[in-house]
């Protein structure tokens, strides 16, 4: 019986010691994890920024709850309506169309969030020591997280598109933030199509705020140009533009019972005529000087087949020239132009040079039919007289009307120039 009970005394006392090491090891793992998260947790900030006054503001940022909170809700230290100052310079322009225009800018917000670091405590409880003037620039795709940002946006864009690496944020010591994002836009464009080529292009870049209104955020631009263009023309004529003027403007929209600022960036562009002075008016032109031709070939000298090839010819030749002069598409296809009206004025003209040939030749076999003395002259008309009113008639319609034509043209670029006017 003795032996017994020390036995089993002896495996409690095995058992138990196994449990107790157990437990150290677990004990000591539960330790070894917790300084590790320990480790993993410090401020980076801290051991990369060695300014005192910087990590202060980045600690202050990280500390407190407000900056922690959606993108939509205001700063609690902000100063109602916050006032955000905007401007925008254009990089390029890369495609016009009809209907809109895709833009590369690079827009420039500024605010201030009403907190000054320097009268702020540091996470460890202590004054920031540094009053000087002092900024922490983030730049990149996870420079947007450290602070309260705008909630801007495009209004009637097409597509809008934000490079996350080109951007970037700037945090004062005052509070100011100063933020910087390059976007691709569509924006929208309307033209006046009767005008075409003559025509302007009128593209807006409209930018709100989406969740605050005017009682909350008001909007306005940096200076009077709040738009730029710095490297602006020349990329232009490749697309066949020029551009006119810049407008800035900003006024309010009502949504219910409540307004909104709106900033609008107005971007007119004339389209460069000249290719189709040289493609389309002076080769039409040339084919309807052309059809004039056969009112001076006498049938002595060349005959009706020199006369019938010429007016056939210059026939197809416009025809071509009308079907392929409106292939760019859009809304310039669908709807009447100054071109269309000028190329269908030169055709009827070429189609009423070759009806008065059929005319003459008809005159001209009724005098061989008086001349033999088979019947009698159906008309004072002949083809010498039809011959020369048509070398009078045909060239003065053509210039009182080119006249007309060019006349209005010019007066159309001197009344819709816009005048350059940035003030918003």
């Amino acid at each position: 019986m003795l032996y017994l009970g020390r036995q089993k005394l002896w495996r409690a006392t095995k058992h138990d010691c196994k449990l107790a090491i157990s437990l150290n090891v677990i004990a000591l793992f539960v330790h070894i994890t917790g300084q590790v998260r320990m480790v993993s947790g410090m401020d980076i900030n801290r051991v990369q920024d060695n300014d005192e006054a910087r990590n202060s503001f980045v600690q202050l940022q990280l500390r407190d709850d407000s900056y922690l909170a959606a993108t939509r809700s205001l700063p609690k230290t902000a100063t109602l309506p916050m006032n955000v100052s905007v401007s925008m310079s254009l990089e390029s322009i890369s495609d016009i169309q009809t209907t809109f225009a895709v833009i590369d800018l690079y827009m420039t917000e500024k605010w201030n969030a009403g907190e000054s670091i320097g009268d702020s405590q540091g996470v460890a409880g202590e004054k920031t020591k540094s009053r000087k003037a002092w900024s922490l620039k983030l730049s990149g795709e996870g420079s947007q997280g450290y602070t309260w940002t705008t909630d801007t946006y495009f209004l009637l864009a097409k597509r809008v598109s934000y490079y996350s690496e080109a951007q970037y944020l700037i945090l004062e010591a005052d509070g100011s933030v100063h933020r910087d994002r390059k976007v691709r836009i569509e924006a929208p464009c309307t033209l006046t199509v009767l005008y075409f080529p003559f025509d302007q292009s009128q593209c807006r870049i409209l930018l709100s705020s989406y969740g605050f209104h005017q009682e909350e955020l008001r909007l306005r631009w940096s200076s009077s140009e709040g738009v730029v263009f710095p490297f602006q023309y020349d990329s232009l004529r490749a697309l066949g533009y020029s551009m006119n003027a810049i407008k800035s403007l900003s006024y309010s929209a009502q949504y219910g019972p409540v307004s909104y600022d709106i900033l609008e960036a107005q971007l007119s562009f004339t389209r460069l005529s000249s290719v189709y002075l040289y493609q389309v008016y002076i080769p039409a032109a040339s084919l309807v000087v052309m059809s004039w031709v056969p009112f001076w070939l006498t049938e002595e000298k060349c005959g009706t087949p020199a006369r019938a090839s010429i007016g056939v010819m210059t026939v197809l030749s416009m025809l071509t020239i009308c079907s392929n002069v409106k292939n760019v598409g859009g809304a310039v296809s669908r709807n009447v132009s100054l071109l269309d009206i000028w190329m269908w004025v030169s055709f009827g003209l070429v189609i009423l040079a070759m009806l008065q040939f059929a005319m003459a030749d008809f005159h001209r076999t009724d005098d061989r039919i008086v001349f033999l003395g088979v019947g009698r002259r159906r008309s004072d008309l002949t083809k010498r007289k039809i011959d020369k009113i048509a070398r009078v008639l045909f060239p003065s319609t053509y210039f009182l009307f080119n006249a007309g034509y060019w006349t209005y043209v010019e007066y159309i670029k001197a009344t819709s120039q816009p005048k350059s006017n940035n003030s918003p």
